[in-house]
C-alpha cells in the first residue's frame, strides 16, 4: 500500500512527537535521578556538620565537667566528665561512616581522633594527679604546659572539617539547583516541541479530513448525476419507443396505401404521400440520434467498430438522399 505524503508527514511527526517525549521523560528521570543523589549528600553533609559540632561540643563539656571537679571536688562533674567521655566515642565512631566516601575528610578524622585521645588522656591524668595529690596539683598539673598546643590543634582540624563539608554542601546545592534549573528548561522546550508537533500533526489530518469530506461530496455529487443520467436515459428510451410505434404504423401504413394508389393514381399526385414517409422516416431518425445522445451523455454509448464496403454504403446513402430529395420535389 503505497502512502501519501502527507500520510508519510503525520507518522513522521507521530514518532517524532513520541521520540521527543522518550527523551524528555528519559533524561527527566536521570535529572531526578541526580538530584535524589544530590539532596542524599547534601542531608549526609548536613548530618555531618551536626556530629563534628556536638563532637566539639561534647569536648567541652568534658573539659568543663573536668575543671568542675578539680575545681570544687564534685563528683556530680567526675560523673559529667565521664558520659561526656563515652558520648565522645559514639559521636567519632558515629562519624566515620558518612567520611568513607572522602579520603582526605577521613584522614583528618583519624588525626582528630588521635588529638581528642591525647586530650582525653591529658584529662584523665589530671584528674589522677588531683586524685593523689589534691594540694599540689596546681604546681604539677600537665595541661598547663600541653594542653594549650593541642586545644589549638583540635580547632584548626574541626575548622578544617567543617570548611571542606561547607564547600562540598554549597557545591551540592548549585549542582541541584543547576539539575533543577536544567529539567525545567528541558520539560518546557521539550513539551512545547511536543504541542508544536501534535498541532502540526491535527493540522495535516484536519487537511485530510477536509480533503476526504470534498471527495466524498464529489462522489456523491457525481453518483447524483449518474442518477439523473440513467433516469434520463430512461425516459428518452421511453419516449423513443413511444413515439416510434405510431412513426412506424405511420410509416407502414403510408407505404401500403402508396402500392396500392400507385396503378390508379398518378405519381405526381403521390407527393404528400411520399411526404409523409420520408417525414415518419426523418423523424424515426431524429429520435434514434436523441437516444444515442442521451447514451453519450450518461456513458452507455459503446463504440464497436466494424468493416464495411464503402462502394455499397455509398450507394445505399447515394438512394436514400435521392429518395428524400423525390419526395421533397
Amino acid at each position: 500500500m503505497k502512502w501519501s505524503l502527507e500520510g508519510k508527514w503525520i507518522t513522521g511527526g507521530f514518532s517524532l512527537a513520541l521520540a521527543f517525549m522518550g527523551a524528555v521523560s528519559l533524561i527527566s528521570y536521570q535529572n531526578a535521578t541526580q538530584l535524589a543523589e544530590s539532596a542524599k549528600q547534601v542531608r549526609q553533609s548536613n548530618q555531618v556538620l551536626k556530629l563534628i559540632t556536638e563532637i566539639s561540643a561534647t569536648l567541652t563539656d568534658a573539659e568543663s565537667g573536668r575543671r568542675g571537679y578539680i575545681l570544687f571536688d564534685d563528683p556530680e562533674e567526675l560523673e559529667r566528665y565521664n558520659t561526656a567521655v563515652e558520648s565522645l566515642k559514639q559521636r567519632i565512631d558515629k562519624l566515620r561512616q558518612p567520611l568513607d566516601d572522602t579520603p582526605i575528610q577521613r584522614q583528618r578524622l583519624d588525626t582528630l581522633e588521635y588529638l581528642i585521645s591525647q586530650r582525653l588522656e591529658l584529662f584523665q591524668t589530671s584528674i589522677d594527679l588531683y586524685q593523689k595529690s589534691p594540694t599540689q596539683f596546681s604546681i604539677r598539673d600537665p595541661l598547663i604546659v600541653q594542653t594549650k598546643r593541642n586545644q589549638d590543634e583540635i580547632r584548626r582540624l574541626i575548622q578544617d572539617l567543617v570548611s571542606e563539608e561547607e564547600n562540598l554542601l554549597e557545591i551540592q546545592v548549585e549542582q541541584s539547583q543547576a539539575n533543577f534549573q536544567f529539567r525545567m528548561w528541558l520539560e518546557s522546550l521539550g513539551t512545547l516541541l511536543t504541542f508544536a508537533i501534535l498541532f502540526g500533526v491535527y493540522a495535516l489530518l484536519y487537511r485530510q479530513m477536509v480533503k476526504r469530506q470534498q471527495a466524498e461530496t464529489l462522489q456523491r455529487a457525481l453518483a447524483q448525476e449518474k442518477e439523473l443520467s440513467e433516469l434520463k436515459l430512461q425516459f428518452f428510451s421511453m419516449v423513443s419507443h413511444e413515439f416510434r410505434t405510431p412513426l412506424s404504423s405511420i410509416v407502414g401504413s403510408a407505404q401500403l396505401l402508396g402500392e396500392s394508389l400507385k396503378s390508379v393514381v398518378e405519381p405526381a399526385k403521390l407527393k404528400n404521400l411520399y411526404r409523409i414517409q420520408s417525414s415518419a422516416k426523418v423523424m424515426t431518425q431524429l429520435l434514434g440520434d436523441v437516444l444515442t445522445l442521451a447514451r453519450a451523455d450518461a456513458g452507455k454509448l459503446e463504440c464497436n467498430p466494424s468493416l464495411v464496403e464503402m462502394q455499397t454504403f455509398c450507394l445505399n446513402f447515394s438512394r436514400g438522399f435521392s429518395g428524400f430529395q423525390r419526395a421533397e420535389a
